[in-house]
């Protein structure tokens, strides 16, 4: 249904990725494969964090690792059920 706006929701994406995490996302091959590269120059135990004292990157692997594990799509309301059972609230 949606596959002729891919490329412009993809990009989109990878722009507010990096913007909000400094993560870009490159293409790497001639297979569509991709790689999250740091753009902050932080270490996992970077200084860039929420106003709770929670690493971003942190939230971003957490939020990506789910995503995986329920099979590449993972609904709003699991996510947060997630992030509220490690104390991050809306």
């Amino acid at each position: 249904r949606y596959m002729g706006c891919f490329p412009m929701i993809f990009r989109k994406a990878r722009e507010f990725i990096e913007i909000l995490f400094g993560i870009s996302l490159r293409e790497v091959g001639p297979e569509d494969s991709y790689v999250f590269v740091n753009t902050l120059d932080l270490s996992c135990e970077g200084s860039v964090s929420d106003e709770q004292g929670v690493p971003q990157n942190r939230l971003l692997i957490l939020i990506l690792s789910v995503i995986f594990i329920e099979g590449n799509c993972a609904s709003e309301e699991f996510i947060w059920e997630v992030l509220n059972a490690i104390g991050v609230y809306a």
